[in-house]
């Protein structure tokens, strides 16, 4: 007979680092603090501790109070867990970059961690690339936190003869690649993802805004929040050849019309958008004709009907919320 389905809140001890500066507020990239410590803490669903530690979390210790251990898997952000298998607890792990996989020695943590299951927002053929089947990997698609995508301009008022590019490029001489590729081997999947993005660089009517991390400020732009500097535009870009960013539920979600790296191999098919209804598909054999045309004909009102389905479609399917709920289902199904 199978166990009964659990009822009630899933009891999650999530242990941290608090020095990690990605689990600080007000850092200039917010996305793990506002998953793990405001939407995590609001769902109904959850019912959460918070271990901060710097040292070692004992998880005999945890056991029969809390169901599963939630935390990253590298020790960048994570305590050592110690008697995890013994203790019968669960351990599930928010994953980096499935390339980073041996600089971070992330399989050695899911090794000493215990860890049960590994999820991200990269697809599984994305993350089985580096990790064995032997590793449970779910996609849970988050860091879009609803809050910070409320109150925006309105499309019309908005810059609409440019098309806003935000984000890494990678390197670009040959030189510097090749130092970078000797220094940080995962590090060489980062240019192959980019490609299209440096393409779109180039372009007439296109600007480039980069993101100081110290300073918090935007090239072509000013200090203050990505939704902000999104929202300036009536068009912006998101585009990652290998996996989806969290740039392919913000920058809809932010009201612009998005250009999107949609090629047949990067996972960006299965995020539920549809061309030309809620975004525009490019990739790179139409990229530049897509955008133009955009260009041209700026003031169409099929551009704003399409920017605005494309945000109520990233608010109501791909935001923080709805990946609590997923990471809720996954605790579940480890009990």
């Amino acid at each position: 007979m199978e166990p009964a389905p659990r009822r009630g809140p899933v009891r999650i001890a999530f242990a941290y680092r608090p020095s990690w500066e990605y689990y600080r507020p007000g850092h200039t990239v917010g996305t793990r603090y506002e998953f793990f410590f405001h939407a995590l803490a609001r769902s109904k669903s959850a019912e959460v501790g918070y271990f901060g530690s710097e040292g070692v979390i004992d998880a005999a210790e945890l056991a029969g109070k809390w169901d599963v251990i939630l935390c990253t898997n590298s020790a960048l952000g994570t305590p050592r867990i110690a008697n995890a298998r013994k203790s019968g607890m669960p351990v599930i792990a928010q994953t980096h970059d499935p390339h980073l996989v041996k600089e971070l020695d992330m399989m050695r943590d899911v090794s000493e961690q215990g860890i049960s299951c590994c999820f991200g927002f990269m697809p599984e053929r994305y993350f089985y690339r580096y990790f064995p089947k032997s590793v449970r990997y779910e996609v849970v698609r988050w860091g879009l936190e609803p809050g910070l995508f409320g109150r925006l301009p309105p499309f019309e008022g908005r810059i609409k003869d440019r098309v806003l590019l935000t984000g890494e490029l990678a390197r670009r001489s040959l030189v510097k690649r090749a130092v970078h590729w000797a220094s940080r081997r995962g590090q060489s999947e980062v240019a192959a993802n980019y490609k299209l993005r440096r393409a779109c660089a180039s372009l007439p009517g296109v600007d480039y805004s980069g993101r100081d991390r110290v300073t918090g400020r935007y090239r072509n732009g000013g200090a203050g929040s990505y939704a902000a500097h999104l929202s300036g535009y009536r068009a912006a870009i998101a585009a990652a050849g290998l996996y989806p960013t969290a740039k392919y539920w913000e920058t809809p979600a932010a009201g612009c019309l998005t250009f999107m790296e949609v090629n047949g191999g990067n996972g960006a098919a299965d995020l539920g958008y549809r061309d030309m209804e809620s975004a525009v598909f490019v990739d790179s054999k139409n990229y530049r004709e897509r955008i133009s045309r955009y260009l041209e004909t700026a003031d169409d009102p099929s551009w704003a009907r399409i920017a605005e389905a494309g945000r109520r479609h990233a608010l109501e399917n791909l935001s923080n919320d709805r990946a609590v709920e997923d990471l809720v289902g996954i605790a579940k199904s480890l009990l």
